[in-house]
């Protein structure tokens, strides 16, 4: 046993005398043990592989429940997770790239269930070209040989026909320079 898990173990018994002698309203021994393993940190060493597997390993070295229907977890690895952390940060890593979160549970252990994925978490998918013309289609003349327009922006700023333009106007084509 290391020496900072007897340390967490040592305070978070003082720290539930504490609030028990003290009469603090409120705070049950649970809720001190809960608050002492969220703020302590431990040494992990669980190695890359099955993450029904590595869960087992890691609630066991951080002390805690962590529940999961197997279909969750069938088929999923993970990278594991080595080094010193807090419970909750250690698990974010254990269940990087998984799909999956931790969601605290009632008895100070966690539950897992798929993660949701925030709108801006979205990768993004990528379009064909879009080509963006200042010209709106029909607008254009050059090479068509007409002598008038098909649509005009001019007057409303809004795509109308000739016809349908509130105000007289006049169209000179390429086609009619030309003649």
């Amino acid at each position: 046993m290391s020496s900072t898990t007897v340390i967490c173990r040592a305070v978070r018994g003082a720290l539930i005398s504490l609030a028990l002698g003290a009469g603090i309203a409120g705070v049950t021994p649970a809720h001190a043990a809960d608050a002492v393993r969220a703020a302590a940190t431990v040494t992990f060493a669980v190695p890359a592989g099955p993450l029904g597997t590595a869960l087992t390993m890691f609630a066991g070295d951080a002390g805690v429940h962590v529940g999961a229907p197997a279909e969750l977890v069938k088929d999923v690895t993970t990278a594991g997770v080595t080094g010193t952390y807090t419970v909750g940060d250690a698990l974010q890593r254990l269940l990087a790239g998984t799909g999956l979160d931790a969601v605290p549970a009632a008895n100070g252990g966690y539950h897992l269930r798929k993660a949701v994925v925030a709108a801006a978490d979205v990768d993004a998918v990528m379009l064909g070209a879009i080509t963006v013309s200042g010209k709106a289609p029909g607008s254009t003349t050059e090479g068509t040989g007409s002598y008038t327009t098909y649509s005009t922006s001019s007057s409303t700023r809004l795509n109308l026909a000739p016809q349908e333009t509130p105000q007289t106007i006049t169209v000179i084509t390429r086609q009619r320079i030309d003649d």
